[in-house]
């Protein structure tokens, strides 16, 4: 029996909870190796997916642990 790839929908997810739960810049190669880790394939491609629905904006600074 096959393996079922993940969807669209539960790729989007395990990004945005990378980006939540670390509240971390990261450059591409790190989100790359953090994607990978988690199961998402091309976390470019769904990083993107993620700005085109304004999920995500890499121009937003949030302010830095008090």
């Amino acid at each position: 029996m096959g393996r079922k790839g993940v969807s669209l929908q539960e790729k989007r997810e395990r990004i945005l909870r990378i980006y939540h739960e670390s509240k971390d810049v990261f450059n591409l190669k790190k989100l790359e190796k953090l994607g990978s880790k988690a199961g998402v394939g091309a976390p470019t491609d769904v990083n993107q997916a993620l700005m085109d629905d304004a999920l995500w904006n890499p121009d937003i600074k949030l302010d830095p642990p008090q």
